[in-house]
C-alpha cells in the first residue's frame, strides 16, 4: 500500500484510477479502507482517482497519542491536499462523516465537494435506555451506565459489526472486516466515542458552500430522520436514502451507491 506522512502520522491508502478530481474515501469506526473494496473497481478511472484512506490508528496507518475530531479533519486536509494540490472530494463514511463536516468548515476553500455516508447527528446523540441497551449487547460499553470503560475483542467484533448491515455480506467478508478491526489501537476507542456521541457541529451546517450530499439508509442503527435534519440544515443539500440497506450501505449496495456518487459528482463538478 501507498502511503503519506502527514501531521506526524503515516497514513496507509489503496487507489483505483487515474482522473483529474481526486476523491477521498474514509471510513466508519472500526474499519479501515477496504470497506471500499467493492467499491473503487466502479469508479470511472478516466475522470477520477478514487484514494480510501486508513485513518490515524486504523488498518495499516500508524497509530497516534490524539484521536479528536480535529486531528482527523487536520490529517484529512493535509492528506488531500498532499493528493490534490487544487481541492478534493470527500466522502466520509459515518465517524468520517463528522470528520469531513468539520473538515468543510474549516478549509471550505480545498473541498470541492462534500458526500457524506450514514452520519451520525451532528447535534449529537442522547443516549436513551435503548440506545445504552444495544451498545451493551455488542459488549463495547460496560453494563453499568456509569461504566466509561471501553474495549475491542474478537466477540465484541463479531457481535457488533454485523449489526453495520441490513443483509450481511458473506461470512467471508464480515471476517475480513472483524480482521481489520482488530488492527484499531485500543487508545482509539475511548478517544472517538465522545465526539461521535457529541460533536457539537449542528452550528456549523449552515456555513457550508461546497455541493454537499447526504446519503442515509432505511435499516440503519442510525434513525432516517436525524440524518435528514442533519441535510436540512447544510444550505442546498442533496438527501438519498437506501431505504432497504443498514449502515454500511455501499458494502450491501455497492452498484447502486456507485451510480448515486458519479450522478451526484459529476454535476458537482461541473460547478467547481
Amino acid at each position: 500500500m501507498p502511503s503519506l506522512a502527514v501531521n506526524g502520522v503515516r497514513l496507509e491508502y489503496i487507489e483505483s484510477g487515474s482522473g483529474p478530481q481526486t476523491i477521498v474515501f474514509a471510513h466508519g469506526f472500526a474499519m479501515s479502507s477496504m470497506a471500499w473494496r467493492e467499491v473503487l473497481p466502479m469508479i470511472p478511472g478516466n475522470r477520477y482517482r478514487a484514494c480510501a484512506v486508513d485513518l490515524r490508528g486504523f488498518g495499516m496507518s500508524s497509530r497516534a497519542n490524539r484521536y479528536g475530531l480535529a486531528d482527523f479533519a487536520e490529517d484529512m486536509y493535509s492528506f488531500g491536499c498532499e493528493l490534490a494540490g487544487d481541492g478534493f472530494i470527500f466522502v466520509g463514511h459515518s465517524m468520517s462523516g463528522l470528520i469531513g463536516l468539520k473538515l468543510a468548515a474549516n478549509h471550505a476553500s480545498a473541498v470541492k465537494a462534500l458526500v457524506l455516508v450514514a452520519p451520525p447527528p451532528a447535534r449529537g446523540v442522547k443516549l436513551t435506555r435503548a440506545i445504552l441497551s444495544q451498545l451493551q449487547a455488542t459488549g463495547l460499553v460496560g453494563s453499568d451506565s456509569k461504566d466509561e470503560k471501553v474495549a475491542w475483542s474478537l466477540d465484541i467484533a463479531r457481535a457488533f459489526l454485523p449489526k453495520m448491515f441490513a443483509s450481511p455480506p458473506p461470512a467471508e467478508r464480515i471476517e475480513e472486516f472483524v480482521a481489520e478491526s482488530m488492527k484499531m489501537d485500543p487508545h482509539a476507542i475511548p478517544g472517538c466515542l465522545p465526539w461521535i456521541v457529541a460533536p457539537g457541529l449542528q452550528d456549523l451546517l449552515s456555513q457550508l458552500s461546497m455541493p454537499t450530499m447526504i446519503i442515509g439508509a432505511g435499516r440503519d442503527i442510525i434513525p432516517a430522520h436525524l440524518v435528514g435534519e442533519t441535510a436540512a440544515a447544510i444550505p442546498g443539500c442533496r438527501l438519498e436514502v437506501f431505504e432497504d440497506s443498514g449502515h454500511t450501505l455501499f458494502v450491501e449496495r455497492p452498484q447502486m451507491f456507485a451510480g448515486v456518487l458519479m450522478d451526484f459528482l459529476d454535476e458537482a463538478c461541473k460547478s467547481r
